[in-house]
């Protein structure tokens, strides 16, 4: 019986965490379909809001490309796609955001 409890315990284990991402996943979704909401509400800033100094900044660090997605996010109440747009365009030089 004692046995088989590392094995029950990783099992246990397992499925915890695929019932997290899982929630993760879902929790993702939910605050996407939120963000167009309340643009659609007019209750967020415009999609076309220029990157902040502090986003340019962690954008060239290619270590921080989540910082800078959620701070560009945060500024511009744009949803995930886009501000990851922003962000490699950031990276890569371009100018045209």
């Amino acid at each position: 019986m004692f046995d088989m409890l590392p094995y029950f315990a990783g099992a246990l284990l397992l499925l915890i965490w695929f019932r997290v991402e899982r929630s993760a996943a879902q929790l993702s979704a939910l605050q996407e379909q939120l963000a167009g909401l309340r643009r659609d509400l007019g209750l967020a800033p415009a999609l076309s809001v220029e990157p902040s100094r502090q986003v340019r900044d962690l954008a060239v660090d290619s270590k921080r490309t989540l910082e800078a997605i959620k701070a560009y996010r945060a500024d511009s109440g744009a949803d995930v796609k886009r501000a990851r747009q922003v962000i490699e365009q950031l990276r890569s030089g371009r100018g045209d955001v």
